[in-house]
């Protein structure tokens, strides 16, 4: 039970991505996060919203590069420079530091980046969904009915 309340309820996943000769660490982002982000690209049409949303989500999920942090790259640190004494939280100036830096990227780029994150957020999914059966299963057992099985949920 622990395990599926982890995974409901804010367990991070992490993945590693070799993208050509680069080790690319992702991790899913919190409920938080994409409240944060949703908030940001309300009022945009779907396609608008879809294109508005990678670079903010990316810049919450990113972990490291190379076994670099992403905070430590000089790009986000000079980020980090101009950002200083704004009188924002320091964890909003990263952020917004990562995000800053990912804008300079090749827009494919932050396409292959968002793809693995999709791929990361599905295995997310899948595992939900597996412990969710899993339970109905112990549950009917327990009961003596057969359990009815879930339809797997669409990643965002």
């Amino acid at each position: 039970m622990k395990k599926l309340v982890e995974v409901l309820l804010g367990h991070r996943r992490t993945r590693n991505f070799q993208l050509g000769e680069n080790k690319v660490v992702l991790q899913t982002i919190t409920s938080r996060e994409q409240s944060e982000i949703s908030r940001a690209v309300s009022g945009l049409d779907l396609i608008a919203q879809i294109e508005n949303l990678k670079v903010p989500l990316l810049a919450r999920s990113l972990v490291s590069i190379n076994d670099t942090q992403i905070e430590n790259f000089p790009e986000v640190r000079e980020q980090l420079r101009k950002f200083s004494g704004n009188g924002a939280e320091g964890n909003q100036n990263v952020v917004v530091a990562i995000e800053q830096s990912l804008y300079e990227m090749e827009k494919d780029s932050i396409n292959l980046l968002y793809s693995c994150y999709l791929d990361l957020e599905k295995e997310r999914v899948d595992e939900r969904d597996k412990l969710k059966n899993s339970l109905r299963a112990q549950s009917a057992e327990s009961s003596g009915k057969s359990a009815p099985v879930s339809e797997p949920v669409q990643a965002a």
